[in-house]
């Protein structure tokens, strides 16, 4: 039996492929219920459901894939789900079923929210590269861009691959449901010359309620690289914040583990092992009782080489300015060589999105409690171009 949302996932599609179409939304569902974190369930049950014309069905996978984010390539698969919502909610209203419209907008609103986003524009030909910490130690990069903490980053902008906006390129780090806590973000550039040597970061929160909060902040890349940080409060995501740390820390132990075997060599004796170093070694830790016959290795223990090992180093970097001086004396100690070296080291400069105080803020303003209704006031276009300068992302 199919308990594990990727075993379900595929049951359905195989139930749909034999014609079972409302079983395999009820799969789908199912595994939407124990992955609500994935977008593909939503996204098969919404086929199925329009097939069906199953309203019910239809309301639940909109909701579905309106609270996820989707890379740019894959863009019109939201927009779809977003006109499927509006015909949907439309209808309801054609049928007088105020009180099931009233729930399905409330539901509609709380999709398209956004707990956390962060824009970051440049000018220039220039590759400018994101990476957010979120507060369960989870990394969004281009490596990892949908993190298990709801982090997504939309697209990898350049301007060898895009065409210049009136406001350079952009790239996106969207959040739909964090966690409360410290993001911090770092901001690389990978090739070429940014304008000025700074980019344009705006961060905002709970986009599309009524508590919408934005601020801009133009960052000066010092050494190709610049940090930024704030705080999230009110984030949505409920889950046990020990748990998903503990989650994320498991993961990045078995990737390690998995490093460190992917290095071994095979359990053949390997020619740069020297059992005689190996006998002596186990010599000296076996309190006198040798191995015996001139250091010969037991059978039962196979010696494995080529393994790294790996521990913890810790390193403490100063800060500021200091200075050490090697002297040496002649032979004849007539003569005193005295060689200076000068240090000078600093912690990289943090810029702090600061919500209390208004710290770095430039003036943006909230955004207004659009929700839903707020993507529709002016059409589909207008609808979308309140969003990020002429398109939801």
């Amino acid at each position: 039996f199919a308990v594990e949302p990727l075993d379900l996932l595929a049951l359905g599609i195989q139930l749909e492929r034999h014609g079972l179409d409302a079983r395999a939304l009820s799969v789908y569902r199912q595994a939407a219920s124990l992955a609500p974190e994935w977008p593909e369930p939503y996204v098969a049950g919404l086929k199925v459901a329009q097939k069906l014309h199953d309203l019910e069905g239809i309301q639940w996978s909109t909701v579905g894939i309106l609270s996820q984010v989707f890379p740019e390539k894959h863009q019109d698969v939201w927009l779809n789900a977003l006109r499927t919502a509006k015909a949907a909610l439309d209808e309801l209203k054609a049928k007088n079923l105020e009180e099931q419209a009233s729930r399905y907008q409330a539901a509609l609103d709380e999709a398209v929210a956004r707990d956390c986003v962060i824009e970051v524009s440049w000018l220039g030909e220039a590759d400018v590269d994101v990476i957010v910490e979120e507060p369960a130690g989870t990394l969004c990069s281009l490596r990892n861009p949908r993190t298990t903490s709801g982090g997504v980053l939309v697209g990898d902008v350049s301007s060898r691959s895009a065409r210049q906006g009136d406001e350079g390129y952009r790239e996106y780090y969207v959040c739909p449901r964090g966690f409360s806590g410290t993001y911090r973000g770092l901001i690389r550039r990978v090739w070429g010359e940014v304008a000025g040597g700074k980019v344009k970061v705006t961060i905002h929160t709970h986009l599309l309620t009524d508590k919408a909060r934005s601020m801009s902040k133009m960052v000066e890349l010092k050494n190709d690289e610049a940090v930024i940080q704030f705080e999230l409060a009110d984030g949505r995501l409920q889950a046990p914040l020990n748990e998903r740390m503990l989650a994320a820390a498991v993961t990045n132990h078995l990737e390690l583990r998995n490093r460190i075997l992917a290095q071994q060599l095979p359990a053949e004796q390997p020619p740069q092992v020297d059992p005689a170093a190996m006998a002596s070694y186990y010599d000296s830790r076996s309190d006198g009782v040798g191995l015996g016959g001139g250091g010969a290795i037991l059978p039962f223990l196979p010696i494995h080489g080529g393994a790294v090992g790996y521990a913890p180093q810790i390193t403490l970097i100063p800060e500021g300015t200091y200075m050490d001086i090697a002297a040496v004396i002649s032979a004849d100690r007539r003569y005193v060589r005295i060689n200076p070296v000068p240090y000078f080291s600093a912690i990289t400069e943090v810029n702090t999105f600061n919500y209390v105080t208004g710290e770095g803020d430039q003036g943006l303003g909230g955004t207004g409690g659009q929700g839903f209704g707020g993507l529709f006031g002016g059409g589909m276009g207008g609808g979308l171009g309140g969003g990020f300068g002429g398109g939801f992302f």
